[in-house]
């Protein structure tokens, strides 16, 4: 019976012995494909200038107010301003943004109505009415990116 005994605590000691002397080698590709799949976009802030010409223009996506003025697909855009015809807006946005920009219907609209967009030493333009269209655009979606360029 002892014989029996000693065999089976003999048996157990070395099954304890194997199972705390193995190691798991580390799966470094599991590792690193998490870290690329979470990756985040640095996000920076933007001086953004908005000049409307010939026509006044409603902006969402200005960031100057918390009122959601477009729900998009989850990137819901909040602020909303209105800039004059021959005036200027400046924001001060978080980027990568977008912002969308349309012709207020309630003002006269002159020919070839425009939008300038500048930030980032970079400036651009926007036509606000197809070629030789009577009838405003849909809203111009101006996008920033984190360089705070717009494109």
């Amino acid at each position: 019976m002892k014989i029996k005994s000693l065999f089976l605590a003999s048996s157990l000691i070395a099954i304890a012995a194997a199972f705390s002397y193995c190691t798991k080698e580390q799966d470094t590709t599991l590792s690193s494909e998490t870290a690329v799949s979470t990756e985040v976009t640095e996000r920076g802030i933007c001086n953004v200038a908005v000049t409307a010409f010939n026509c006044t223009v409603d902006i969402c996506g200005t960031q100057n107010t918390p009122n959601v003025c477009f729900p998009a697909l989850g990137n819901n855009l909040i602020g909303n301003d209105m800039v004059a015809a021959n005036a200027t807006g400046n924001y001060v946005l978080t980027t990568p943004t977008m912002m969308r920009v349309f012709i207020n219907p309630n003002f006269p609209v002159g020919a070839n109505p425009f939008i300038s967009v500048a930030a980032g030493g970079v400036i651009k333009v926007y036509p606000l009415l197809p070629a030789g269209g009577a009838a405003a655009v849909g809203p111009v979606i101006v996008k920033i990116n984190n360089a705070c360029v717009p494109f």
